[in-house]
C-alpha cells in the first residue's frame, strides 16, 4: 500500500509547485519597468491608442483578474505573440527545442564522461576523492564561468 499512496501523492505535490512557478512568473513579468502598452505601440503612441491596447489585453483590470486570465490562457496553451518576433510564442519556443535538447544532451554526456571515471577513481583510491575535490575547487574562475559575451545571447 505504501508505493500506491506514494504514486498518488506525487502528482498532488506537483500542484503547489506549479502554482508557485506561475505566481513567480506572473510577478516577474509585471515587475518589468515601463508600460507594456506603450512599449508595444512605441514612443509616438497616442493616449487613446494606449488605452485601447490596455483594454484589449486586459491591462486595466486588477492584478488578480490578470492572473486568472494568465493561468486560463496557459492551460489552453495560448502564450500570446512575441512582441519582438511577431510570431506565436509557443511556435517560437517549439522552434528552439531541438537545439536546446542537443545542448543539454551534449552537456549530460560530457558530464558523465568526466564524472564516472573520476567517481570510480575516487572510490578505488582511499583519499582520492579529497584530491579530486581539491583540484576541482582550485580551478581558476576563468574556466568555470562563460565569457562575458555569452551573457547577451
Amino acid at each position: 500500500m505504501g508505493r500506491f499512496s506514494f504514486i498518488l501523492r506525487r502528482p498532488l505535490q506537483l500542484l503547489p509547485v506549479l502554482f508557485g512557478i506561475s505566481v513567480i512568473t506572473f510577478v516577474l513579468v509585471h515587475s518589468i519597468p515601463g508600460d507594456p502598452a506603450r512599449t508595444l505601440l512605441g514612443p509616438r503612441s497616442t493616449p487613446a491608442a494606449i488605452e485601447r491596447i490596455r483594454e484589449q489585453f486586459g491591462l486595466n483590470e486588477p492584478l488578480w483578474v490578470q492572473y486568472v486570465y494568465f493561468v486560463k490562457n496557459l492551460l489552453h496553451g495560448e502564450m500570446g505573440k512575441s512582441i519582438l518576433y511577431k510570431v506565436d510564442s509557443l511556435k517560437l519556443i517549439a522552434s528552439r527545442i531541438e537545439p536546446t535538447l542537443f545542448l543539454v544532451l551534449g552537456a549530460v554526456v560530457l558530464a558523465l564522461v568526466i564524472a564516472v571515471p573520476l567517481a570510480t577513481a575516487s572510490a578505488r583510491n582511499r583519499g582520492g576523492g579529497a584530491s579530486i575535490t581539491l583540484f576541482a575547487c582550485s580551478v581558476p574562475p576563468v574556466w568555470d564561468s562563460p565569457p562575458s559575451g555569452w551573457a547577451s545571447c
